[in-house]
């Protein structure tokens, strides 16, 4: 137990920092089960990426991590939800 002023402001600090670190990580979980879920849907892409984006601004995870995240999240969305538009034949010119 902390005796000195600034020892019992710190433990009440990180208890109120581990609680909103608490929240945000799990609101990241979820986005991301979400998405993984449902990955070929824009919208919970969008939301997943806003997710990420903040837990990364706020420290949770790390920034390049969060960009790794976010790369996989569009490979499985590319993946799931082939381009609609066929490759054209080569066409010889002569």
């Amino acid at each position: 137990m902390p005796i000195l002023k600034h020892a019992i402001k710190k433990k009440r600090q990180d208890h109120r920092r581990t609680e909103i670190n608490k929240l945000a990580r799990t609101h990241l979980k979820s986005a991301l089960k979400k998405n993984l879920a449902n990955p070929a849907d824009q919208s919970v892409l969008s939301t997943a990426f806003c997710a990420i984006d903040r837990a990364a601004k706020h420290h949770i995870i790390h920034r390049r991590k969060a960009d790794r995240i976010k790369s996989r999240l569009t490979k499985k969305l590319a993946k799931a939800a082939p381009a609609k538009t066929a490759k054209k034949p080569a066409v010889k010119r002569g």
